[in-house]
């Protein structure tokens, strides 16, 4: 799990995890994908005042453009008859080949095509995406 503040008075967003799969950030201006994955413990893991501890957050400035793509691990667990992850790597390839487009067209995008990596295999978990498009 991931939570994003964002400001846009600073045009800056800060983010922390909680074990969850790295946030994906396109810089539009580099046409470039960063991996954010700040150091943090899963959530639940720890019940008591000690989980900050463990928790990390980091700000970034954003510039117009630019695109957050939060997603469930179920997304990337995703498998096929051959018993491969649909994997980090498939996904940020359709998140920089789609990244500038709507954030409806870039979860299609990511969605349909793990679909057919998994097909005919059913999809067993979760899978929720979530983008966030600065746009000024």
């Amino acid at each position: 799990m991931s939570i994003v503040y964002i400001n846009t008075a600073t045009k800056q967003f800060q983010i922390g995890r909680a074990g969850h799969h790295a946030t994906l950030y396109y810089k539009a201006k580099e046409q470039e994908i960063e991996e954010i994955k700040d150091p943090g413990l899963g959530l639940g893991i720890l019940r008591n005042s000690d989980f900050s501890q463990h928790l990390e957050v980091s700000v970034r400035t954003y510039n117009v453009g630019d695109t957050l793509f939060l997603y469930t691990d179920g997304l990337v667990e995703a498998k096929n008859a051959q018993d491969e992850q649909y994997g980090l790597s498939n996904i940020k390839n359709d998140f920089l080949l789609s990244a500038t487009k709507t954030s409806d067209e870039i979860v299609n995008k990511i969605y349909a095509d793990m679909e057919q990596f998994v097909q005919p295999t059913p999809i067993e978990d979760d899978v929720t995406c979530l983008t966030v498009k600065f746009l000024n």
